[in-house]
């Protein structure tokens, strides 16, 4: 683990793979720890995160926390009052051809509105997104999806593929050639797994209305993240701190590291950056 550097006013957190274990679990240390550096120490604290808004706050409830978040790495960013400050849905020119190839590949395909989760299968990869999140999507047919994204009334946050690694290898093939990618970001965290969002969807961006409102400097945030879409954060903010666990090149673009998100690497990497 590096060593600490200063103490923050602003610490902001990822939540998958950073303050959660593999379990899904928040420890109990950082919830105490929290709530220490906020009473003792006038710490402000901030979520980031691909979760849709009611999963973060979840897991704000877990921590005791009234903070300001952003949800769909940035798409939808809301203050601490708990009031939109930003949105950015995603474009949806090409949904359709892009769900027909879905379907014909039986992946799982799942989007999201500003609120609402919509699955086209109740399986096992729906399952695990919602062991995950904590949350339950309505199940919908492909048609009736393609009918619902279609809506000119309807705002779409993020789509998310679900599959064995060799099919979602395909879907990420001809998402690449699509208009649905020409006008939207994605990525794919893990092999499992495809997530496409706004390409104004950013995390740092969120982080900066998030630090502005805060009217704290950007030497004073101190961020902690794992994942290729917590990169833009971890390349920009000097008290950023990659788990061990993370993805390689946010490893190797970040400063400080903390021990992995089943060692309790946040709570041990905060508690020494302030005195005892």
């Amino acid at each position: 683990m590096s060593a600490s550097p200063k103490s923050p006013k602003l610490v902001i957190f990822d939540i998958d793979g950073t303050i959660i274990d593999d379990d899904k679990r928040v420890s109990d240390n950082l919830v105490r720890l929290v709530s220490k550096l906020e009473q003792e120490f006038g710490v402000a604290f901030a979520l980031a995160s691909s979760r849709p808004p009611k999963s973060v706050r979840l897991i704000q409830r877990r921590l005791g926390l009234n903070a300001s978040f952003a949800s769909f790495d940035g798409g939808l960013v809301f203050n601490q009052q708990d009031t939109q400050a930003a949105s950015f849905p995603l474009k949806k020119d090409g949904f359709d051809a892009f769900a027909s190839m879905v379907e014909r590949n039986n992946l799982t395909l799942s989007v999201f509105s500003r609120e609402d989760w919509y699955s086209s299968n109740l399986g096992y990869w729906t399952q695990r997104e919602v062991r995950g999140t904590s949350i339950n999507p309505i199940e919908t047919s492909f048609a009736d999806m393609s009918r619902f994204v279609g809506s000119q009334s309807t705002e779409i946050y993020k789509i998310m593929v679900r599959g064995e690694p060799a099919d979602v290898s395909i879907a990420l093939d001809f998402l690449a050639k699509s208009q649905l990618s020409h006008l939207n970001h994605f990525y794919s965290g893990r092999p499992s797994i495809l997530e496409i969002v706004s390409s104004r969807s950013d995390k740092f961006k969120a982080c900066e209305l998030i630090r502005k409102e805060h009217k704290v400097s950007a030497a004073d945030v101190m961020y902690f993240g794992d994942g290729i879409n917590d990169l833009s954060c971890i390349k920009r903010y000097d008290l950023a701190v990659a788990m061990a666990n993370s993805h390689p090149d946010v490893l190797s673009a970040s400063k400080y590291q903390a021990e992995s998100n089943n060692n309790d690497g946040v709570f041990k990497f905060l508690r020494g950056a302030f005195p005892a």
